[in-house]
């Protein structure tokens, strides 16, 4: 492609990407009968392919409002948020912005995803976040139908690993405030902002630990259960399902998964810190600012997981959380127990 053909389908991705209209809802309920929000100034951090639901659930949890529609995306609810929470939010912004600041008072919340599955939802989805691969075979985030482009029925193995490392460092450079896509340099990575990515990877794990909270796409049972006891929100029965499935023809899936699982990636060592983060966040024990408000008397051990079980189970018994992890929690004061997955019922 040449540099004027090139520039052109750059300019029409953009001007594809603008923000869209939506109609505003007027059909939503207060939730007054919840506690005050515990997450306020609250920075929405939404790496792609990990989870668009989740911003209703943070909406819902931040503005105690509720909409009938089990999915809106955030466009459709800025006007709600205008008129009913407007300092509630610094940025809960329409697609994929990188964070641009943490600044003390802030509440930064995210969900992180297994970097390879995230890159193989992205390759089917229109080489998502990548945007120079995206220009050159004319596609979007949206055009044409995920998954339906030409390009699928010709695709190389060379074209699955160089969107596999566009993309490999997404969440570590989004966290330090740079684009998902590495960027591109003779018709492929360039290598040396590659490298420089890797370099990257201290800050982001410093600046993550920062967080409010930090969420598992693929431990999403977990992750709504732990959002739900911190921030004091019921969740509802569409909040467990998937609303958006992504395209993964069966054809060429096992061929890509193994060429991108083959790969290095760049945010593999923040998300081992997001899981290490969601397994204290379970036991009451983060953020660590506030984890002193889960401490127990008795049983457990000043400062430990244990220590933090008493306080924490209370807190999740007031919204309605219940099940035999609670149970075996309850009697043996231990906050491991606490964290049995997938066996809190919210309601």
């Amino acid at each position: 492609m040449s540099t004027a053909k090139f520039s052109s389908a750059l300019a029409k991705f953009k001007a594809q990407q603008e923000k869209p209209k939506k109609k505003c809802p007027n059909d939503f309920t207060q939730l007054s009968n919840l506690p005050p929000p515990v997450f306020t100034r609250v920075a929405w951090l939404h790496v792609p392919k990990t989870s668009s639901g989740f911003a209703n659930v943070l909406f819902r949890a931040a503005c105690r409002l509720q909409t009938p529609k089990p999915f809106l995306e955030v466009v459709q609810v800025q006007c709600l948020i205008a008129d009913h929470c407007p300092k509630t939010f610094v940025q809960f912004d329409w697609g994929h912005k990188s964070l641009r600041s943490l600044r003390p008072g802030m509440m930064a919340v995210t969900l992180l995803r297994e970097p390879w599955q995230r890159a193989v939802s992205g390759f089917f989805h229109n080489l998502h976040s990548c945007r120079w691969m995206q220009a050159r075979y004319n596609m979007t985030g949206n055009r044409p139908r995920a998954g339906t482009s030409p390009f699928y029925k010709s695709f190389t193995d060379d074209d699955v690993k160089t969107y596999a490392d566009c993309v490999s460092a997404c969440s570590v450079r989004m966290t330090t405030g740079r684009l998902c896509s590495v960027p591109m340099r003779n018709r492929g990575v360039d290598q040396a902002a590659l490298a420089s990515s890797w370099r990257l990877v201290k800050a982001a794990n410093e600046t993550l630990r920062r967080f409010a909270f930090v969420g598992i796409t693929d431990e999403y049972e977990r992750t709504l259960k732990a959002f739900a006891a911190m921030s004091k929100t019921p969740l509802i029965e569409s909040d467990f399902k998937v609303l958006r499935k992504g395209v993964k023809p069966e054809r060429d899936l096992e061929r890509v998964e193994a060429i991108v699982r083959s790969r290095r990636h760049v945010d593999d060592e923040l998300y081992a810190t997001a899981k290490q983060i969601l397994a204290l966040e379970e036991v009451g024990q983060w953020p660590p600012a506030a984890a002193g408000k889960y401490q127990a008397t008795g049983t457990g051990g000043a400062g430990g997981a244990g220590a933090g079980a008493g306080g924490f189970l209370s807190d999740i018994a007031s919204i309605g959380v219940r099940g035999p992890s609670l149970a075996i929690a309850a009697a043996t004061g231990t906050g491991a127990a606490a964290a049995a997955a997938g066996r809190w019922v919210v309601g």
